[in-house]
C-alpha cells in the first residue's frame, strides 16, 4: 500500500472558472511514496443545491490538468482512488476552514446566474453568458433585477 500525503496551501477566491463562475482555489502538494507533485483544485458549490462542493465525476472539472495526468499515470487503481480521495478530503477541509463562502448558482430565465455578496449588504447577481449584472437589497430583489437584465440582454 502506498503512503499518500496531501498538504494544502491557503485557499483563495478564484476569479474565473470554465463555467465563468467564481469558486475557491486550493493549491496542494501530493506526496505518493516520497514523490511530490504540486497541484491545484477549484471547488464550486454543488450544482443541484446540496451543501458542499462538486468533487465527484470528471476529475478535470475540479483538478488542474497536471494533477489529473499524474493521477491517471498511477497504475494501481486502489492507489489512484486513495490519492483522489485524500486530495478531495484535504482540499474540502481547507476550503471549509478558510471562511470563504462559495457562490450560489441559480437558473433565472433559463440562464446560469451566480449570486454573491456585494458592497453595503447588497446581493450581486451575474449572468456571465449574457454579460448581465444586477443587484438588490435582498436575494429576491436581486433575482428580479437580473431577470430584467437578462431579458434586455437577449
Amino acid at each position: 500500500m502506498a503512503k499518500i500525503t496531501v498538504t494544502t496551501g491557503t485557499p483563495t477566491r478564484s476569479t474565473m472558472t470554465s463555467i465563468g463562475a467564481n469558486g475557491i482555489d486550493v493549491d496542494f502538494t501530493l506526496d505518493i511514496d516520497g514523490e511530490e507533485t504540486e497541484g491545484g483544485a477549484t471547488l464550486l458549490p454543488c450544482a443541484d443545491g446540496r451543501k458542499g462542493y462538486d468533487t465527484w465525476g470528471d476529475l478535470s472539472a475540479w483538478l488542474d490538468g497536471s494533477t489529473v495526468a499524474r493521477l491517471w499515470a498511477i497504475e494501481d487503481e486502489e492507489t489512484r482512488r486513495e490519492a483522489i480521495n485524500a486530495i478531495r478530503v484535504e482540499v474540502i477541509e481547507a476550503a471549509d476552514s478558510s471562511g470563504i463562502e462559495p457562490h450560489e448558482h441559480v437558473r433565472v430565465a433559463g440562464e446560469d446566474v451566480v449570486l454573491d455578496d456585494g458592497e453595503d449588504g447588497y446581493i450581486v447577481a451575474t449572468c456571465e453568458a449574457l454579460g448581465a449584472v444586477s443587484q438588490g437589497r435582498t436575494r429576491a430583489e436581486a433575482l428580479r433585477n437580473v431577470r430584467e437584465a437578462i431579458e434586455v440582454s437577449r
